[in-house]
């Protein structure tokens, strides 16, 4: 009888929850083999039934994320790529009943963050996953309210507080504040239920961090100090749950977070302190488990973030510090898991930028090089994972940059140029990509500034030279992103100011002219269209058109701008004597109309408007023009 086994699979699963509580890490692998193996014979048995095609796919995302933890990418991959499979299925089947397919932007979203931490990018998968699942978000979205009886607001909030993804619990706060005083009520007519203490503990301290961004402090400071109390309690009655006391750490977190937000810093540390006691010790007896020292690592990391707010470099730094002890022994006891090893190069690059502010200079460059060499570790193992060659060579910026200003020219040269190395390379590979065509650019400008700085003018010129030829192409591929012509202007000007340096008048003009015609791109919208209007009275109607084809593909006007661009496209119409020419600027000033009546300029006006009398007959104006 399917039906049993189907229950058997459901107790299964939550068999395992307690087990990954206990921090049984090995025997709840075994039993999700167990089930998987169970699950496969139901779909086996019964290959077109929903409810054991779901069952599958639940089974195969949360086995997948159990062998990620582990480092075990390639296998974790292929059960989130089995789940999709699945759930993809099931959508297409049944397309009007979303409760057997409505997880699949979750697992499209997990295989999309697998792939990026697994090292062996497939980027078009990757870009696959995420469009896929906001093809489905919106999907769901579309769906009326009343048949969203699958997708209840606690379930969701309950999954977010396993998973600790208060982000989200951000977006559900009054679902939140419902299902913490539901929870309140169980709780208080069944004291002697475990599980809904720790529950009801669990949700308090998701309010408490929920409320601190909110300046209401003493109601989190309340929301903390209630839970931990709760799980003083639990821990003493049942002190073998891990998860238990994970969560009274967390609670010591969350009192130390609002005391920090009041200035208290000695009570703070001392909640922090005791929750990081709490921690280590979990970490110790639970060696197999490393997500309690992973959170050791996230916890300090908040913890800085709060202290560097406030301006305690000193003290942001000790705790820094030792962010990274943890983060290097979970690299090193765990060389399979990507992640750590990225968050691990992370941490030494941010402790490099501490050190230099503590004018700490050779253990910030330590710390830099270090950082350095486990990017260029991890690029060498993971060659197509172009994140982590990105990282490498920001880093080598940065450590060019403080070698600079420490007057260490040669070996910021060489930091420089491996920058520019490994920017070459990726720009190479992805020639229609802006970013590596401006992230070389930049190479090449911090190179240039090393040799100005060496009176090397000559080669400075040259490097700022590639940079603006990089900086022309980015915008090319992007034309909207404005700030890439200040950045052209300003690499131009600097060329300019070597050349006259130089004693090369010519090429210094010739700059001074480019920065000009740069710096009319750069001006209010208001202006160029007047420079338009007046060019095209002088007769200079080439340059004119340029302008205006600029502003009507690359620049955000308002209403009265777009009309006015719009009459200048009508006019140049009127004198074209090609057809074709007529058609085409016709063309360009209903576009621009269309913008205009899309920011609520009125189409009366436009209707009286006579200059609009040779082209009232085409199709595309008469649709334009009507509506209020």
């Amino acid at each position: 009888r399917a039906v049993y086994r189907r229950e058997l699979s459901k107790w299964q699963r939550c068999r395992v929850r307690f087990l990954t509580d206990f921090a049984k890490s090995q025997e709840a692998e075994t039993l999700y083999r167990e089930e998987l193996s169970l699950a496969q014979k139901l779909v086996a048995d019964a290959p077109k039934s929903p409810e054991c095609l779901m069952e599958l796919a639940l089974i195969q995302n949360i086995f997948g994320y159990q062998v990620r933890e582990s480092g075990r990418f390639v296998e974790s991959l292929e059960m989130l790529r089995g789940a999709i499979r699945v759930l993809t299925k099931l959508e297409a089947d049944y397309p009007d009943q979303p409760q057997f397919w409505s997880l699949l932007p979750i697992l499209q979203q997990n295989l999309a963050q697998s792939l990026s931490y697994s090292g062996n990018v497939n980027v078009a998968e990757l870009n696959q996953a995420k469009t896929e699942a906001q093809r489905v978000e919106a999907k769901l979205a579309k769906i009326p309210e009343p048949a969203k009886k699958w997708a209840r607001d606690t379930d969701k909030i309950e999954s977010s507080l396993r998973t600790r993804d208060l982000e989200c619990l951000g977006t559900q706060q009054q679902e939140l504040d419902n299902l913490l005083d539901q929870t309140a009520k169980g709780a208080a007519a069944h004291p002697k239920a475990s599980f809904l203490q720790a529950k009801l503990a669990a949700l308090k301290n998701a309010r408490a961090q929920q409320l601190i961004p909110r300046g209401r402090v003493d109601e989190a400071r309340a929301e903390s100090q209630e839970a931990l109390a709760i799980l003083e309690k639990l821990n003493v009655q049942a002190p073998g749950i891990p998860a238990n006391r994970q969560l009274q750490a967390e609670a010591y977190l969350g009192l130390g977070g609002a005391f920090m937000s009041e200035g208290k810093r000695a009570d703070a540390d001392k909640h922090f302190r005791q929750a990081f006691a709490l921690l280590e010790k979990l970490a110790a007896d639970y060696p197999e488990a490393p997500h309690f020292r992973y959170r050791i690592h996230q916890n300090l990391t908040s913890i800085v973030a709060a202290l560097l707010a406030q301006n305690q470099v000193k003290d942001a730094l000790a705790y820094l510090k030792e962010s990274q002890v943890v983060m290097t022994k979970l690299t090193s006891d765990y060389p399979a898991c990507i992640p750590y090893r990225r968050l691990d190069a992370m941490v030494h690059a941010k402790l490099a930028g501490l050190l230099q502010a503590q004018q700490a200079f050779p253990e910030a460059e330590a710390e830099l090089r270090e950082g350095i060499r486990l990017w260029s570790k991890l690029s060498a193992d993971f060659p197509q994972a172009t994140d982590y060659r990105k990282s490498w060579a920001k880093d080598c910026g940065v450590l060019g940059q403080f070698l600079l200003k420490r007057e260490k020219f040669q070996e910021s040269v060489d930091a420089f140029s491996e920058m520019v190395r490994l920017t070459q390379k990726l720009r190479d590979e992805h020639p229609r990509e802006p970013e590596f065509h401006t992230a070389l650019a930049i190479s090449h400008l911090w190179l240039a500034q090393v040799y100005e700085k060496q009176d090397r003018r000559v080669e400075a010129i040259e490097d700022d030279t590639k940079a603006i030829a990089l900086w022309e192409t980015a915008w090319q591929l992007n034309p909207r992103q404005r700030n890439w012509l200040t950045e052209l202007r300003a690499s131009v000007q600097h060329r300019g100011y070597l050349q006259l340096k130089l004693s090369k008048q010519v090429e210094y003009l010739s700059d001074l002219q480019r920065a000009k015609e740069i710096d009319e791109m750069l001006e209010a919208p208001l202006f160029r269209l007047y420079r338009i209007e007046e060019r095209a009275l002088k007769g200079n109607t080439t340059l004119a058109m340029k302008e205006a084809d600029d502003l009507l593909q690359n620049v955000d006007l308002t209403d009265a701008e777009w009309h006015r661009l719009a009459v200048f496209f009508i006019d140049q119409s009127a004198k074209a004597t090609d057809v074709g020419d007529k058609e085409a600027l016709a063309t360009r000033s209903l576009a621009a109309l269309r913008h205009a009546i899309d920011l609520g300029y009125d189409r009366m006006r436009l209707r009286a408007d006579a200059r609009w009398l040779p082209i009232v007959a085409r199709e595309d104006f008469r649709r334009l023009m009507q509506g209020k």
